[in-house]
C-alpha cells in the first residue's frame, strides 16, 4: 500500500500543480477585487459628473440675477461681486458669459495667471468632460427669460486621482485578494492537489523500483477513487503482460529458430537460433520477407497450399527446405502462427522451426542400413528383392528375359583367420569393387552373406537361349575378374569363385524364389569338382529343397514328440578296456525308421533347430552319465559329446550345461565335451571363456576331428584342452598313404608336447588298431571295439576288455 508523501521537489515539467493552482486562484481574486473596483470607480466617476452638472445648473441659477446685470448693464462692479462669490467654489475653474449676439461679456478664471483659453459659445452643447475638468455651456436666463449663454468649466476627479486616494484601501483589498487566494488553494489543493500528488509519487516509487505488485489504496468513492481503482487494473494488466512478456521472451530464445513478421511479412525480429542455424544475423533480415531463405526446391503450389492454409485455418506445419547464408540448403520443421487481434485483423506472423539436416541424414543412413551393406555399399537381401520383384514384373510384361546370378568367393574363411578380420573386410570390398567393374550400372549387386554375392540382370534378348548364353558369358568374365590375385596388406591372396545361376521369368516364382534357386545353384557348383564351377539351377534341384523343407517341419515335430534317442559307441585304452562313450543321436522316425544324423543333422544346422536338439543331447547324456556312475562296473565311465557351433555361441551355454549336471546328477569330470576346430576360430577369444568356465566346472574339452580344418599351433597352444581325436579320414587310408602316417605322427607329438591324451577314431581292423598302438595312440574308437548302440547294450560288455 501506498505511504504519506512529502511534498515532491520540482521536476523537469515546470511548476508543480500547488504553485499553479496558487497563481491561477490569486489571478481570480486580484480579478475579481479589481472589477469590483472598477465598478466602484466608473461609478463614482458616473456620480461625480451628476453632481458637477447638477451643481452648474444651480450656479447659473444662483447667479442668474448677478449675470443679467453684467449682460445687460456691464456694470463692472457687479461682475467683482459675480468673481467673489464665484471664488467660494474651488470646483468652479473658469466661468463666461456670452450675450445673446454670443460676445463675451463677464469672464471669471480661478487662477488669474494660468493662461486659459476662452471658448467660442456654443449654445445648446451637451456637457464635455476632458478627464480633469467638465465643459458645460447652459443658458442664462432671469425669470424665464434667456438673455444668453453661460459656459461653465468645474474641475473634476481623474480615475489616477481615485486611485491615489483609495491606495491604502487598494493595499488592504491586496492583502484581502491574497489571503482569500491562499485560502482557497490550499482548499483546493487539500480537495485535488493532494491525491494528485499521492499518486504521482505512488507511480514515482514504481518506476524507481520496477515492482509491478505494489497497489494504491483506494478510499471513497469520487473520482479519484476510480482513477486509483483504475491504476491498479493497469498495473494488474502491465503485470500480467510483462509476465507473459518474459515468458514469451524466454520460450524465444529456445534452441528452435524464431521469427517474428509483420502483416505484410516484413521480418521484424529473430532470436539467435535464427542467426545459429541460417547464418543470418538479426540486422541482415529485420525488414526484409522470409523469401530471403528460399531455396528454390519447392515450386509455387507449395507455397499457395502454405499461405492457403494460413489464412483459412492461421497456422501452417510442415517440411520445408531452406538456404543458409552460405548457400547451403538444409531441411527444418517449420510451424508458422498467424497472429490477430481483438478485432480479427491479421497483425503478425511467427515462425518457429527447428534445423533436422542431423535427423534427415540418420534417417537416409538408416534407410542406407535397411538396405545397403555398410562394409561394401552394395544392396542388401531387402533391396535385393524389392528390385528383383519389379524387374521380375518387367520381363513378363515386355517378354523379357532376366538372370539372377550368385557368387561365392573360396578361402574367405581362411584369409580371416590367418590375416585377421580387417584383411578379410578388405578382401569382400575388393571382391565388390571387381563385380562392380564387370557386370556395370546395368546389374544390381548385392552381399547376402559373408562371402556370398548376388546379382540382377536383364537381358536385352528375347530369345531364352541366346539369353542363357550371354549370362553364362557374363558370369565367365566375373569369375575372371575374381580369380585375378588381390593385393591385401601386402600380400598376394588367391581366391577361387564359383557362380550359380536362376533364369526368369517362369510359372508362378517370385523374387525369393529366385533367389533360392541360384542359391541352391551356387551350393550345387560349390560341391561340383573343377577349379571354376558354373552351375545353372535346374528344375529337378527343386524337390531337394522340398525335401529339406518336409525334414524341418518333421525335425520340429520330433523335438516336440521325443523321437531322438542316443546310441553310445565305447571309448577303449590300450587294453582293450572300456574307458567310456560318445553320444550319438538317431532319430526314430514314425515311419522311416531310425535314421542317422548325417540325414537329419545339417537341416538342424541350417535351420537352427539344432540348438533345441544340442539341449535335448545334453541332458539326456547327463542322465545316462548319472547312471553308470551309480554302478561299479561303469563308475568311471567318461561320456563324450559333440557340441555344434550355433550351440557353443549361446550366451547361456556354460549355464545350460551347469544347469543339465545339477539336473541329473552327474558328475562334471566325467562329462566331456567334442568340439570342432571351426566352431573355435570364429571367435577365439570368446571362446577360451568359455572353455575356460567349463573347465573350472569340471568338464573335460576334446578338439575333435583334429588336422582336418585350420588347425593352428597359435590356437592350439591357448585352448584349455584335455584331449585331441585324430580324424578317421587319416586313420581309413594310413596303412597305404605315408602323409596320412606323418599326420598321425605329428599329432601325438603335439599331444605329447601340450599334455594332451590323443585318441583315434574309425579304427575298424586289428592292423589299424596295432599300428596306432606302434605309433603310441593309447585311446580308440570304431567298430573294431563296438558300433553305435542303446546304453543297454554297452552296459552289459565285459569291463575287462573288448
Amino acid at each position: 500500500m501506498d505511504q504519506p508523501l512529502a511534498a515532491p521537489p520540482p521536476t523537469r515539467f515546470g511548476r508543480s500543480i500547488r504553485a499553479r493552482l496558487l497563481l491561477m486562484m490569486l489571478a481570480v481574486v486580484a480579478t475579481a477585487a479589481l472589477s469590483g473596483y472598477s465598478g466602484f470607480a466608473y461609478w463614482q466617476l458616473a456620480a461625480q459628473k451628476e453632481r458637477l452638472l447638477g451643481f452648474a445648473h444651480s450656479l447659473a441659477e444662483v447667479l442668474g440675477q448677478e449675470f443679467v446685470r453684467i449682460a445687460l448693464l456691464n456694470d463692472p462692479a457687479v461682475g467683482a461681486d459675480a468673481s467673489a462669490r464665484l471664488s467660494a467654489f474651488p470646483l468652479v475653474r473658469h466661468v463666461v458669459l456670452y450675450d445673446s449676439n454670443g460676445t463675451a461679456v463677464y469672464q471669471y478664471r480661478r487662477h488669474a495667471l494660468a493662461a486659459i483659453e476662452v471658448p467660442l459659445p456654443q449654445p445648446g452643447a451637451g456637457p464635455r468632460d476632458d478627464g480633469d475638468a467638465l465643459h458645460l455651456f447652459l443658458p442664462a436666463a432671469y425669470s424665464g427669460v434667456d438673455f444668453g449663454t453661460i459656459y461653465v468649466q468645474l474641475e473634476s476627479e481623474t480615475l489616477w486621482t481615485l486611485l491615489r486616494r483609495d491606495l491604502v484601501v487598494l493595499g488592504l483589498i491586496g492583502i484581502l485578494s491574497l489571503s482569500l487566494a491562499l485560502l482557497l488553494a490550499a482548499r483546493f489543493e487539500a480537495h485535488f492537489n493532494r491525491p494528485i500528488r499521492r499518486l504521482v509519487g505512488f507511480l514515482e516509487r514504481i518506476g524507481l523500483s520496477q515492482q509491478l505488485d505494489q497497489r494504491i489504496a483506494v478510499d471513497g468513492s469520487d473520482e479519484f477513487a476510480r482513477l486509483f481503482h483504475e491504476v491498479n487494473t493497469m498495473l494488474d494488466r502491465i503485470q500480467s503482460s510483462r509476465d507473459a512478456l518474459r515468458v514469451a521472451a524466454v520460450a524465444f530464445e529456445t534452441p528452435d529458430g524464431m521469427l517474428i513478421a509483420d502483416a505484410a511479412q516484413h521480418i521484424l525480429q529473430v532470436n539467435q537460433a535464427f542467426t545459429r542455424i541460417t547464418g543470418y544475423s538479426a540486422a541482415e533480415v529485420v525488414g526484409k520477407t522470409p523469401a530471403l531463405l528460399q531455396s528454390g526446391r519447392h515450386g509455387r503450389e507449395f507455397f499457395e497450399a502454405m499461405w492457403r492454409a494460413l489464412r483459412e485455418v492461421g497456422r501452417w506445419e510442415g517440411e520445408i527446405w531452406n538456404r543458409r547464408k552460405n548457400g547451403e540448403v538444409y531441411p527444418e520443421r517449420l510451424t508458422i502462427q498467424a497472429v490477430h487481434d481483438e478485432s480479427g485483423v491479421l497483425k503478425y506472423y511467427v515462425g518457429a522451426f527447428v534445423d533436422i539436416s542431423v535427423q534427415k541424414a540418420a534417417e537416409a543412413h538408416i534407410e542406407y542400413l535397411g538396405h545397403y551393406d555398410p562394409l561394401t555399399g552394395l544392396a542388401n537381401r531387402r533391396l535385393l528383392v524389392d528390385r528383383l520383384g519389379a524387374s521380375l514384373q518387367r520381363t513378363r510384361q515386355s517378354r523379357g528375359h532376366g538372370a539372377v546370378l550368385c557368387f561365392d568367393v573360396d578361402n574367405f574363411k581362411m584369409v580371416n583367420d590367418s590375416l585377421g578380420h580387417a584383411a578379410g573386410d578388405q578382401l569382400l570390398v575388393e571382391v565388390a569393387r571387381r563385380l562392380r567393374e564387370v557386370l556395370g550400372s546395368g546389374s544390381l549387386i548385392a552381399r547376402l552373406g559373408a562371402d556370398e554375392f548376388i546379382a540382377v540382370r536383364e537381358m536385352r534378348d528375347g530369345d531364352r537361349n541366346q539369353a542363357t548364353l550371354q549370362v553364362k558369358e557374363l558370369v565367365e568374365s566375373v569369375l575372371d575378374e575374381l580369380d585375378r590375385p588381390y593385393q591385401i596388406n601386402g600380400s598376394e591372396v588367391r581366391c577361387a569363385s564359383c557362380a550359380g545361376v536362376s533364369m526368369y521369368p517362369g510359372a508362378g516364382v517370385s523374387a525369393e524364389d529366385l533367389v533360392k534357386q541360384a542359391d541352391l545353384a551356387l551350393h550345387q557348383a560349390k560341391s561340383a569338382a573343377g577349379r571354376r564351377r558354373v552351375r545353372f539351377f535346374e528344375p529337378q534341384a527343386q524337390e531337394v529343397v522340398r525335401r529339406y523343407l518336409n525334414l524341418h517341419a518333421d525335425l520340429l515335430r520330433a523335438l516336440e514328440r521325443g523321437e531322438f534317442v542316443l546310441h553310445y559307441q565305447p571309448q577303449v585304452d590300450g587294453s582293450g578296456r572300456v574307458r567310456g562313450a560318445e553320444a550319438l543321436i538317431r532319430w526314430q522316425h514314425p515311419e522311416e525308421g531310425l535314421v542317422g544324423p548325417a540325414e537329419f543333422i545339417p537341416v538342424a544346422e541350417r535351420s537352427g533347430l539344432i540348438i533345441g536338439v544340442g539341449e535335448w543331447v545334453l541332458d539326456s547324456a547327463c542322465r545316462q552319465l548319472a547312471q553308470w556312475a551309480a554302478l561299479p562296473t561303469s563308475c568311471d565311465w567318461v561320456v563324450a559329446l559333440n557340441v555344434s557351433a550355433r550351440q557353443f555361441a549361446q550366451a547361456d551355454f556354460v549355464d545350460q550345461v551347469r544347469n543339465a549336471l545339477l539336473r541329473s546328477g552327474a558328475p562334471a569330470r566325467q562329462l566331456k565335451l567334442e568340439l570342432t576346430e571351426g566352431l573355435l576360430v570364429d571367435d577365439i577369444d570368446d571362446a577360451v571363456l568359455r572353455m575356460n568356465a567349463l573347465r573350472q566346472m569340471g568338464v573335460g574339452l576334446a578338439l575333435d576331428d583334429f588336422g582336418t580344418g585350420y588347425s593352428s599351433l597359435r590356437y592350439l597352444k591357448r585352448l584349455p584342452l584335455s584331449q585331441v581325436k585324430i580324424d578317421q579320414s587319416f586313420v581309413r587310408d594310413m596303412l597305404n598313404n605315408g602323409n596320412d602316417v606323418a599326420i598321425i605322427r605329428s599329432i601325438l607329438s603335439l599331444g605329447e608336447s601340450f599334455g594332451l591324451e590323443v585318441i583315434a577314431e574309425g579304427v575298424e581292423t586289428a592292423d589299424q588298431h596295432a599300428f596306432l598302438q606302434e605309433l603310441g595312440c593309447a585311446a580308440f574308437q570304431g567298430y573294431l571295439f563296438g558300433r553305435p548302440q542303446p546304453a543297454a547294450g554297452l552296459t552289459s560288455l565285459s569291463p575287462n576288455g573288448i
